[in-house]
């Protein structure tokens, strides 16, 4: 990222943090309203070189919470629009735009071994477990996102362990299947809003979008060792 674009980042986390952001690869898998604006933290803050993985294109129907949804974008693979809108922001990215949905058996050919980082934005709940457990046994920090969707007040979003989470169906569904897998810790961006009962899936434009920004952000800061990630890890923040 150009000195201009970065000052404002630099007058607060330092020369050092930035640089190891520059010099940081974080892949972001699910690329909906949550994954969307994950990348648009990382891409902002200056990570160097961003893992883009999605198997949809978008649609009409994304446009009411999805950051890289514009009319513009209608029909593009979601990777493609994600990588379009990171190379807008920092043309001196180094992004990968794989057009693919992520499955245990293609996970070796989609996160490659220099990502630094995993961030899990994916909707299917077996995916997700498949995801964590990927990255857990290749000792790569990973966070989860739960649910954003089905919620129409403001919610809270806070990022815990999941065996802590209270109240949210997705993360309790993941508990039993890490738990079956032998995963102890995952840590996850959720809210203790409960969902509304609707016909099927539905969402609000701010719900989604505070979810990946928070997980933007918990991202950044364990990049640059601000925020507590593994035993090896100082917390200072």
């Amino acid at each position: 990222m150009k000195a201009a674009a970065k000052s404002r980042t630099v007058a607060l986390l330092g020369d050092d943090a930035v640089t190891k952001l520059e010099n940081s690869c974080v892949a972001v898998v699910g690329l909906g309203g949550v994954g969307g604006h994950v990348v648009e933290m990382l891409a902002r803050a200056g990570v160097g070189k961003l893992v883009l993985i999605d198997c949809d294109e978008v649609e009409e129907s994304n446009l009411n919470r999805q950051i890289i949804a514009t009319t513009a974008t209608l029909g593009m693979p979601k990777a493609e629009a994600a990588k379009k809108r990171v190379l807008e922001i920092n043309p001196l990215a180094d992004v990968v735009a794989l057009n693919a949905r992520f499955c245990a058996a293609d996970a070796e050919k989609l996160i490659c071994e220099e990502v630094d980082y995993i961030a899990d934005c994916i909707d299917s709940i077996q995916d997700k477990v498949s995801l964590v457990c990927f990255a857990k046994e290749r000792g790569i920090p990973v966070i989860s996102a739960c649910g954003a969707g089905n919620r129409s007040a403001l919610c809270d979003f806070e990022i815990c362990d999941v065996y802590k989470t209270q109240y949210d169906p997705l993360a309790r569904k993941l508990r039993s299947l890490l738990k079956k897998a032998g995963v102890r810790k995952l840590d996850v961006c959720y809210t203790k809003e409960l969902p509304q009962k609707t016909a099927g899936v539905a969402s609000v434009p701010y719900n989604p979008a505070a979810c990946g920004i928070k997980m933007g952000g918990y991202i950044v800061l364990a990049l640059i060792n601000r925020i507590h990630i593994g035993k090896n890890k100082t917390e200072n923040v």
